[in-house]
């Protein structure tokens, strides 16, 4: 892995090209967010969803997805940025890492599905047959992908451009509030639909990789989302309370706090 610099630094080891880089992350995550939500949008509010809705929303989905995630790894290790900006660039990435590969084995688990391949994923026929299974697994998809606004965010604040848009006490606010609706609403919302898509496949819970996808997307949101909606929450109240700003910590303005005071 080659080393890591900081995209907010503002010293010339920070060049245009590694800006782009973020810059393509930022895309990426927001092509991403825009599929999501319309998933979560046709999920919701259509009472009949066809399968050919489902899969003229998925697939451009499942690759947005898989390219966004992909392109933050590579960024990492291919070209020496971290591009979000709450990542410490101390953590050379590790912290990506471990929250990106997961979620591109999920992503693989979801590919028979996705492909429509009826030899290997018995869900295919249930989201042709079944237009409320159709519904929840658009549901699933978005409002487990809707998080990459919040990803986005991240990384224009690395790029920082326009200035003064990206790195103020507005946009900090609105990124940790965001932050908190992902770990307590969407996660919600989203275990709430996988497990209604569990209970009404349960005969064929454990012949189809897509429901193995859901029962570890289970897992994960049990596990960690109530440690993370905590942090969430007492980050923002110390914002909202005038504590701290809410700068992160590889954001352009805490860079150049901190040389002012080394100086």
């Amino acid at each position: 892995m080659r080393a890591l610099h900081d995209a907010g630094d503002p010293t010339p080891n920070f060049t245009s090209g590694q800006r782009v880089v973020c810059s393509i992350c930022a895309l990426l995550h927001a092509t991403l967010f825009l599929h999501c939500a319309a998933c979560v949008y046709i999920g919701i509010l259509r009472d009949e969803v066809s399968s050919f809705t489902v899969y003229s929303l998925l697939r451009p989905t499942h690759a947005a997805w898989t390219a966004a995630y992909s392109f933050d790894l590579v960024a990492i290790a291919g070209f020496g940025v971290i591009p979000f900006s709450r990542v410490p660039p101390s953590s050379n990435g590790r912290d990506i890492f471990f929250h990106h590969l997961p979620l591109l084995f999920i992503q693989a688990l979801f590919l028979p599905l996705v492909r429509g391949w009826h030899s290997t994923e018995p869900m295919v026929g249930q989201v042709s047959q079944n237009p409320e299974i159709a519904a929840l697994v658009l549901q699933i998809v978005g409002w487990s992908g809707i998080s990459s606004l919040n990803e986005m965010v991240m990384c224009m604040q690395r790029v920082d451009a326009p200035r003064g848009v990206w790195n103020t006490r507005t946009m900090y606010l609105f990124e940790m509030s965001y932050k908190a609706c992902i770990f307590t609403v969407n996660g919600t919302c989203s275990l709430v639909a996988s497990m209604r898509v569990m209970a009404l496949n349960y005969v064929g819970l454990f012949s189809s990789p897509f429901c193995y996808a859901l029962l570890v997307g289970c897992f994960f949101v049990v596990a960690m989302y109530p440690g993370m909606a905590r942090r969430s929450l007492l980050k923002l109240h110390a914002v909202l309370m005038g504590g701290v700003d809410g700068t992160p910590p590889g954001a352009p303005a805490l860079v150049q706090l901190l040389d002012l005071k080394a100086a």
